[in-house]
Parts: C-alpha cells; sequence; structure tokens
C-alpha cells in the first residue's frame, strides 16, 4: 500500500515526479518497538532485581549505555528533517513542551541536580526518539502499527519467558516474588508491570479487531492470548482497566448518540484537575481509607490497597514542605542513602520505594503545585486534542482516548505519568506528537498548493534547505 504522505518537489529540485517519503520507514519503527519494550523489561535487563541499589541517586550504568545510542541516533535522524522538525514543533501539545522545560528548571532547586538533570534528560531524549516515528515514513495509522507490533513482540517474548525461563518469567517466592507465587510477570520483573503492557495491547488490538485493521481471526487470536496472561498475572486492577477501557472504545466506535467518549475524557481530566485544586487548598479531606475503602473491598483489595494508603499519607507530608515548585523532578524518591529526602518516610514505612504509587501525588511531591498544573494541562490539552481529532477520524481518537483514559485511570494507584524510560511514558508521548501531525497534515491538505518547508530525501542531500511541497493523497 502506498504512503498517504507525498513529498513533491519544487523549483530547485530537478525530478518532476512526486517523492514517496519511504526513507527510513522500517528504522524508525524499530526505534520505536526497541524503546516500547526496553520501558517493559526490568532496568539494566536485571530480572532477579540483583543490581537494585539502596541509594536510586547515583543512576545506572547499564541503562546509560543502553539508551545513549538511541538518544544519539534519534537526534541525527531529526537534524537530517529538521526544516520539517521546525515546523512540526510548533503545533505539538504546548504545555508538553512547557513541562519539559520545567523539568530542567527544577534542577535549581532540587536536592540532587545530578538526577533531576539524568531525568530531564531521559525525558528530552523520548521526546527526540518519539518524533522520528513522525518525522520519517508518515502515514495516518503509522502510530497504531507500530504499538501493536510492539505489543505483539513483548506478548510472544512473555509467553516464551514464563514457559522455556520461568526463574524470570514467573514469581517464585524469594524477596521481590513473595507476595505473589506463581503469578505470570513475563518479561517484566514485576506482576503489575505486565499488567500494565496486557491492558495496552487489549485496547490497542481490540481496536484493530473492531476497525478490522487486521484479519478477525488474528485480533481474535491475540486478545485471548492476552486474556489468559491477564488472568495469570493476578492483577485484577490490570484487569478492571483492560473492562472499563476496551468497553469505552467499543462504545465509542458504535457511536450510540447517549454517550460521546472525547467528553468523558475531558470532563475526567476537569474533574482531576479540579480535585489537585481543591485538595491544594483544603487540608480537612476525608481520609483515603474513608473514600476508597468501600472501592477496594469490592474488588477483592484490603483498605491499604497493598499498603499504599501508607504511602499516599506520608508522601503528602513530603509535598507540604515543598508545596509550590517541589524536590525537583526526580529528587525526592532515592533510597536510603543518607542524604535521600525520601528516607524519614522510608523509616516510617519500614520499607524502601520508589515511588508514591500515585502519579497525582507523585507529581505534586516532585514538581510541586507550578509543576504538576503544567503536567495535568498537557493531559487536559491532549483530551481536547482528541475531540478536535475526532471530526477526523473518529475510530483512531477513540484508541487515543481509550489510552488517555487508561493512563488516568492507572496514575491513581501506579506513578507513570512522569515516569521516564517507561512503556506507558512512550505511548502517550507519542499519542500526543501523533495528533499534532495529523493536524499539521490536515492544515496543509486543505490549503491546495500550501508549500511546507521539509528536508529532502538522502537522494537530494545537497538541496536539504530547499522548499519541498506536502501534498495529502489518499490510498
Amino acid at each position: 500500500m502506498a504512503s498517504p504522505h507525498v513529498q513533491t518537489p519544487s523549483r530547485g529540485i530537478s525530478s518532476p515526479q512526486a517523492i514517496e517519503d519511504k526513507q527510513f520507514a522500517l528504522l524508525s519503527a524499530i526505534m520505536i518497538v526497541a524503546a516500547f519494550i526496553l520501558g517493559f523489561v526490568p532496568d539494566s535487563f536485571d530480572w532477579q532485581g540483583s543490581l537494585v541499589p539502596s541509594d536510586y541517586s547515583s543512576g545506572s550504568v547499564i541503562r546509560r549505555l543502553i539508551w545513549f545510542p538511541f538518544f544519539l541516533f534519534a537526534g541525527i535522524l531529526v537534524l537530517m528533517r529538521w526544516t520539517l522538525f521546525t515546523v512540526y514543533i510548533r503545533h505539538v501539545n504546548p504545555f508538553l513542551l512547557a513541562v519539559t522545560l520545567y523539568f530542567f528548571l527544577t534542577i535549581g532547586w532540587s536536592e540532587f541536580p545530578a538526577k533531576s538533570l539524568r531525568k530531564a534528560i531521559q525525558w528530552l531524549g523520548l521526546l527526540i526518539i518519539c518524533s522520528v516515528l513522525f518525522l520519517y515514513s508518515w502515514h495516518p495509522k503509522r502510530f497504531e502499527r507500530v504499538f501493536r507490533s510492539g505489543y505483539l513482540i513483548a506478548l510472544i517474548g512473555s509467553y516464551l519467558f514464563v514457559f522455556l525461563i520461568p526463574e524470570y518469567g514467573r514469581h517464585l517466592g524469594g524477596l521481590i516474588d513473595k507476595d505473589h507465587p506463581g503469578a505470570w510477570r513475563g518479561m517484566s520483573s514485576h506482576k503489575n508491570g505486565t499488567g500494565q503492557m496486557l491492558t495496552l495491547g487489549a485496547i490497542l488490538w481490540t481496536h484493530a479487531l473492531l476497525t478490522r485493521a487486521v484479519p478477525v481471526w488474528q485480533a481474535l487470536t491475540v486478545l485471548f492470548l492476552t486474556a489468559i496472561f491477564l488472568v495469570m498475572a493476578r492483577s485484577s486492577t490490570a484487569i478492571l482497566g483492560a473492562i472499563i477501557c476496551c468497553s469505552a472504545l467499543v462504545v465509542w466506535i458504535r457511536n450510540p448518540g447517549w454517550l460521546d467518549l472525547p467528553k468523558v475524557v475531558l470532563y475526567l481530566c476537569i474533574g482531576f484537575a479540579a480535585f489537585i485544586l481543591f485538595f491544594t487548598l483544603f487540608v480537612d479531606l476525608p481520609t483515603i481509607d474513608a473514600v476508597l475503602g468501600p472501592i477496594a473491598k469490592a474488588f477483592g483489595k484490603d483498605l491499604t490497597f497493598s499498603s499504599r494508603t501508607g504511602i499516599w499519607e506520608l508522601s503528602i507530608e513530603a509535598w507540604r514542605e515543598r508545596p509550590i515548585f517541589g524536590w525537583g523532578f526526580g529528587g525526592f524518591w532515592l533510597g536510603i542513602g543518607h542524604d535521600s529526602p525520601s528516607l524519614p518516610l522510608t523509616n516510617k514505612l519500614g520499607f524502601v520505594v520508589g515511588q508514591a504509587h500515585n502519579g497525582y501525588i507523585d507529581s505534586l511531591v516532585d514538581l510541586g503545585v507550578v509543576g504538576a498544573s503544567l503536567l495535568w494541562l498537557f493531559m487536559l490539552y491532549h483530551a481536547i486534542m482528541v475531540i478536535r481529532f475526532a471530526k477526523y477520524d473518529r475510530n483512531s481518537a477513540a484508541l487515543l482516548g481509550s489510552i488517555t483514559l487508561y493512563i488516568l485511570l492507572l496514575n491513581l494507584t501506579e506513578t507513570n505519568i512522569t515516569g521516564t524510560i517507561d512503556k506507558v511514558t512512550i505511548i502517550n508521548i507519542c499519542g500526543s506528537l501523533y495528533i499534532s501531525r495529523v493536524m499539521l497534515q490536515q492544515k496543509f491538505g486543505l490549503l491546495q498548493d500550501a508549500e511546507l518547508p521539509v528536508s529532502a530525501s538522502t537522494a537530494d542531500h545537497k538541496h536539504r534547505s530547499r522548499n519541498i511541497k506536502i501534498r495529502q493523497t489518499h490510498v
């Protein structure tokens, strides 16, 4: 199938025929798939947990060696399409750019500026990697195809781990596995991470089934294998998330008049923003157990959500020490090092934690009210863009809306919105950049003979600075 994105040379380039943009098609897709899977497997490929440090301020040398070539090569690819990138970046979610800048600003008041700098560079690196997917070999279905492929590889790899390397693929006991004996974790270090990937896969492949993007038997097979793994992973929160988000996806694509999922996502974003504002202004709120206890019991959980409520309450106390600007991006959860800001919290809990297990609270702890507001304004603006995108492609907008809904729900019990090297963060950033590219295409596609400056292909490398027309064609 020909790509819907065709580059037509303007004056100054000898060839009079249209140039179909196939440059680095496979390479750019492989980069995203590899990043997606690396965000799923354990840091430094440490499935046994033997390399987990007690002091998180120093970072991982192995991680740097793995990710540095990705960042470097992605940067080179962006420079090769720099003219297009400078036009494209103007249409990116402004709050995504603002929160990226804020991450770097937090270095100025972070207790561990080197740690905050590393985290900010990782986030910027992911932005660059994700941008490559939409600068090369563009077509409107590229986002869903690439991530479906990435999930399929992760699913197959996880089954191989379970049956061929069970000491890595299952929780079999020991320090890390003691609470979940027998649960499947696949290629991840914990069943919770596996559950997150499975839920994303369920959304992606339910969308493929409903839109007939792949043969029905293929979609049903993948969904069947996903359902088995969800059950064997014993992640009730992942099962619940998959049911809610896939149901919303079905409703939106079938498009009944009484429900419009983009508006639901928008209302959820507004509700969460109002909750953060209310929580900031008032102290005497009901206890977390009083609010969430009945919900926990309904799904077979204890009132502490596996000790999460204690972490939440202590994290809120830490945030109140620096409510406006926070402790710095990645500058709080630093293990049991003698200077770690989270050490008093660790002593009270009696065990080491690396996050608040709530993205909303963690954003306040790390970034303060200012940074958290920027971060959640990014999500709110993203929801608005999904609504606008639905006017052009409702099915693709349904996919993005369902993923956004899952991220909002997931961050009630896990911290993924500010995670840098993480599968959820990668698909979230790519979803935002994907809409930006679609809107850019629509803007110039609606204007006949409009010129959009981009870099020329490798064959015409000497003409890279010249203008090339972009035409939206139909397959």
